[in-house]
């Protein structure tokens, strides 16, 4: 299956290049490059770099390219550009003939083909370093490299090496022939042809090729540096870099060669250069050119300068050409003396005259006439004309020797001989130590003269005291002895804890035991003297800081939290691990990556280390102390399995940056299976790692799994510079190699850990002052102060006889008097307002109110609701920002009982009587000006019209009840009975009565069947009819009732039905 995804990415992307033929994967150009530089003043140089592309490549170079400055000395690491030369750059460069360069791969032919760029910039380093590395980095090498395995995997990287310390100014070596060369399978070579312009000693080495700084590319199968390429016999030479080789089959090789300069036997630099040698299916033998004369000769002014030159080619069908820089030497010639059966020789003749003193180059070229891969040599002669010798200006001798390097001559010599020790053969370098004031005179071979006195003076009386002794974070006065001080200038270094670096007695402060070098310099004669002094920190601590908040509310529950740095080894904790305070993070971009990833399981191996630099895990907040746990979050998840033989490593490093996987890193989390999720995926470590806050830190994460399947993206950010390296293989394991691939996107990494103590034996703790704090004399007192309000408190730790001492004010915001009841009795069912108090500004506060149910509202400062069992909660945010959370429960009382009765209907104005039943403790009707007694339970009503009276009834705890009852007053004419009745002694409405109506007196009340027949008759109001005819039960039926009653003292006769129901 995987098989078939490779085949259906290829096809994609082929259907895509043949759509877009501009688009690259990757760009493989890189053939070679040469980088020099040239010193302009002290701190400044000029950088070169020459880079030579494929022109089989549709990838072009860019406009401007990176630099990366690195000094470790000096703990230095920045990024800068060169700028491109047009002029110079786009040319190309083929070594092969006049003939054949229009069938080259630069003009769309088919012959190899090779054009270079030029680009320069004038730099000023920031410090004088002894070793300034100036990389550049370009992806990626050609495909048809043979002696590298997968040779587009990796980059083409140059570096050259400047030491700008001691007022070093060099200049580097430069070379006259281009690094990409075509051979046949012949005895062939290719020399250097380095020139150093200061005349510098020259030591070549050859080196692997480099895929990064310090991270070399492993040579294919068994090639090593002893035999780079399919070549028998090889050789090389150290004195001047050549190459002497015989091919053995067509091939392309990439080697590189370093060269080391010294002066008066000290190093001064080094450049190194990456070349690409390509052999050829031909047969064209190598020619050979050489002269009668050394590489370096000596003539003074008018002095013929005569040199004799023969250009052999083994095939003498060739015809040689041999050609010089004539531009740059005028009244010079050059005869051909002879021209035949492969060779040539010539006479070159030069008078030099008085404008010519000085240095000169003179290039002599051959190359025969095969196609189209021809044969070149060079010749390269460093002329010396002389005329006036230079000694340079008068030195001050200070106590170490002087080094002097004269011009203007071959050979010299020198008087006296007193303190001078000759460096070379031809005394233009010489070792000067006189003892006394001593004038030496210089003649060179053309017989001038110059002078050089050397004044001897005293040595610098500066004297430096003991080491020292302190604390962390307490100044300690250094104070070196030197009279008068003010004729003197001073450099301290590290910089880092003093207050002045540049004065004689400046306060150190440092956290950790450290050397400090005070060089102080004559400033009227540039003498120097360097000496040191060693303070020792001793003791457990190295900081102390308050961790509390600037601002506080004064409702909160606030401490001053005193957190102690502890002074750490690094590696492994062994001291007992105390348990993570803080998760904290490096990397915030939010960049989603699929690569580089620690879970790449788009391959069955794969490795990442990622470098994390001190100053960045500072800056986070990241201080020495104990790393539990590391995560990496996953934006977008792939991997439907687990990751097997996970393993994380860790290390410490000071480099700045990372070319290559870095060995010797301690396992801390053992291989085990691991499944990712989406958002954090936290690593916890077998063994807690302690970071000890000086060097920078490297994480591992290596995994091997049995098959490949889908890779997991991470959140990553862009570094200052290559802080990962890693490496992704099917079937080969990764995690004990060397080189891989570099970037500058490294994931986001989160660390659990513990940077502080909480608790410390036998320390002291004194807080100052003890205001509103609950205990002045431990690491975190809580703070109760109701006021507004600003104090400065000072936290003093006393460790033996160490003290550290920290400061901060705090700014107390007053909202301690915001208050709510934390029980409200009311009565059910009542409407109650919940108010909050102690606002000095309510309406500029915000309210939360929860839960919802039953609130008017939920974000106003006084909801309304009705009372029931209840708790609510309030958050309230002041005009200060200060938080408040309140909360309270309701209680609901209980109700009083009560019962008005029904209502009652009347058909005269009277008297009626009330009554209220139930339980409670009081009554009172409504309204009471109708009663006799409103406060009795059956008080007498008057009515002149239908009314409604109310009782209201009161509990002993306060609450009350209502009920009501209507007198509803009638016509007298309006005497109302029932319409049926169901007389079947089940005791419901088994009787038909005349209801309560305030009717007293009755004529007659007679009940008639259907047939009219009188079934019942009475003259009593309070009588009632069962529903019997004598002894006899009456038939279901309607019958018809006649009552003739006195109302109002007047007669009244009412006539209606009833229906009898059984």
């Amino acid at each position: 299956m995987r098989n078939f995804y490779k085949l259906c990415l290829f096809c994609c992307c082929s259907v895509f290049l043949v759509l877009s033929n501009n688009f690259t994967l990757v760009a493989s150009h890189a053939k070679g490059a040469d980088m020099t530089y040239k010193c302009i003043s002290s701190g400044e140089y000029e950088i070169t770099l020459v880079f030579y592309y494929d022109c089989s490549s549709t990838e072009l170079p860019p406009t401007n390219v990176p630099l990366e400055f690195t000094s470790f000395t000096c703990n230095e690491y920045y990024t800068d550009f060169l700028f491109k030369i047009f002029a110079e750059s786009e040319q190309e460069v083929s070594p092969l003939c006049p003939e054949s360069l229009s069938q080259s791969q630069c003009s769309l032919g088919s012959l190899p083909g090779v054009k270079k760029h030029v680009y320069r910039r004038s730099f000023s380093l920031p410090q004088s370093c002894p070793d300034w590395i100036v990389s550049f980095t370009e992806c990626c090498r050609n495909p048809q490299i043979t002696n590298i395995p997968n040779p587009t995997d990796f980059q083409l990287h140059t570096e050259v090496w400047i030491d700008n310390s001691g007022n070093i100014c060099n200049n580097s070596v430069q070379f006259e022939n281009e690094p990409v060369s075509y051979y046949c399978n012949v005895p062939s070579s290719f020399e250097q042809f380095a020139i150093d312009p200061d005349g510098d000693s020259l030591v070549f080495n050859l080196m692997a090729p480099l895929n990064y700084i310090s991270n070399p590319i492993p040579f294919a199968g068994a090639f090593n540096l002893l035999q780079p390429f399919n070549a028998q016999p090889f050789s090389f030479n150290t004195t001047n870099g050549a190459l002497t080789f015989t091919p053995n089959g067509q091939q392309v090789a990439a080697v590189a060669v370093r060269v080391d300069e010294y002066r008066n036997g000290k190093w001064v630099g080094a450049v190194m250069r990456d070349m690409q040698l390509t052999v050829a299916n031909c047969n064209n033998r190598q020619l050979q050119l050489t002269a009668d004369v050394p590489e370096t000769i000596s003539v003074c002014v008018g002095e013929p300068v005569q040199i004799n030159l023969t250009a052999t080619d083994p095939d003498s069908a060739d015809i040689p050409t041999l050609t010089y820089n004539e531009v740059q030497f005028d009244n010079a010639s050059l005869t051909i003396n002879s021209n035949a059966g492969g060779l040539l020789t010539a006479a070159f003749l030069w008078y030099p005259s008085p404008a010519d003193t000085g240095i000169h180059k003179l290039v002599f070229r051959a190359t025969d006439n095969a196609c189209p891969f021809m044969s070149e040599d060079l010749f390269i002669c460093n002329i010396f004309v002389n005329w006036q010798p230079f000694a340079g200006p008068d030195l001050f001798y200070c106590g170490s020797p002087l080094n002097v390097q004269v011009s203007g001559g071959g050979t010299f010599t020198w008087q006296p001989t007193t303190g001078l020790t000759l460096l070379n053969e031809t005394g233009s370098s010489v070792s000067l130590a006189p003892t006394v004031t001593t004038t030496y005179t210089l003649s060179n071979n053309c017989s001038s003269t110059d002078q050089l006195t050397v004044q001897v003076l005293p040595d610098i009386p500066l004297s430096m005291p003991q080491n020292e002794e302190g604390c962390a974070g307490q100044p300690i006065q250094l104070l070196p002895n030197l009279p008068n001080a003010a004729a003197y200038s001073f450099q301290w270094l590290p910089a880092q804890g003093l207050n002045n670096p540049n004065i004689l007695t400046p306060e150190a402060s440092p956290s950790d035991t450290v050397v400090y070098f005070l060089t102080a310099t004559d400033n009227a004669t540039g003498c120097s003297v360097t000496d040191s002094v060693q303070v020792n920190i001793p003791g457990r601590l190295y900081g102390l800081d308050i961790a509390s908040d600037d601002t506080l509310c004064s409702a909160a529950l606030n401490q001053l939290n005193a957190v102690l740095y502890q002074r750490l080894e690094g590696g492994i904790n062994t001291g007992g691990f105390v348990a993570q305070n803080a998760m904290l993070t490096v990397g915030h971009d939010t960049l989603s990556v699929n690569s580089p990833t620690p879970y790449n399981g788009s391959f069955e191996n794969g490795r990442i280390q990622m470098l994390f630099r001190k100053d960045e895990l500072l800056a986070e907040g990241i201080f020495p102390g104990t790393i539990s746990q590391i995560g990496f979050y996953v934006t977008r998840k792939y991997s439907p399995i687990p990751y097997s033989g996970f393993t994380v490593k860790m290390g410490h490093t000071t480099d700045m940056v990372i070319g290559g996987f870095v060995s010797g890193l301690t396992t801390v989390a053992q291989a085990s299976d691991y499944t990712t999720q989406p958002g954090w995926n936290m690593h916890p470590l077998d063994f807690p790692y302690d970071w000890d806050g000086n060097r920078n830190m490297l994480v591992e994460i290596c995994f091997s799994n049995p098959d490949w399947f889908y890779r997991d993206d991470v959140a990553a950010s862009t570094t200052n510079g290559n802080t990962v390296v890693y490496e992704e293989k099917d079937g080969i394991p990764v995690c004990d190699i060397s080189s891989g691939l570099t970037s500058d996107v490294r994931p986001n990494l989160r660390f659990a850990m513990n940077t502080t103590l909480t608790n410390l034996p036998d320390i002291t703790v004194q807080w100052t002052p003890a205001t509103g704090l609950s205990d002045p004399t431990i690491l975190n007192p809580v703070l109760t102060i109701n006021q507004d309000t600003a104090i400065t408190y000072t936290v003093t730790v006393t460790d033996g006889n160490c003290t550290l001492s920290a400061s901060r004010t705090v700014y107390i915001l007053n909202n301690g008097n915001i208050s709510l009841p934390s029980v409200i009795e009311a009565c059910l069912n009542d409407t109650l307002v919940l108010q909050v108090s102690g606002i000095d500004f309510p309406n500029t506060a915000t309210y939360q109110w929860s839960p919802a149910t039953g609130l008017s509202c939920t974000d106003c400062p006084a909801p309304q609701l009705i009372v029931s069992n209840q708790i609510y909660q309030v958050i309230v945010t002041d005009q200060n920002g200060c938080v408040a959370t309140l909360q309270t429960q309701l209680q609901p009382l209980p109700l009083p009982q009560v019962d008005a009765g029904p209502t009652q209907v009347v058909l005269q104005a009277q008297e009626v009587q009330l009554n209220a039943s139930g339980t409670y403790n009081a009554i009172q009707w409504l309204p009471a000006a109708l009663l006799d007694d409103a406060t009795l339970p059956d008080p007498l009503a008057a009515i002149t019209q239908t009314t409604t009276f109310y009782a209201v009834a009161t509990a002993e705890n306060g609450c009350t009840a209502t009920d009501e009852v209507t007198i509803v007053l009638k016509d007298c004419s309006e005497l109302l009975m029932p319409t049926a009745f169901t007389p079947n002694d089940d005791g419901i409405n088994d009787r038909l009565r005349i209801p309560e109506q305030g009717i007293t007196t009755i004529n007659k009340w007679e009940i008639y069947n259907r047939w009219g027949n009188l079934v019942f008759s009475t003259a009593n109001a309070s009588a009632y009819w069962n529903g019997y005819h004598g002894f006899d039960t009456a038939p279901m039926g309607l019958y018809a009732v006649v009552i003739e009653y006195i109302c109002n003292q007047q007669t009244y006769i009412y006539k209606g039905n009833v229906m009898l129901i059984r």
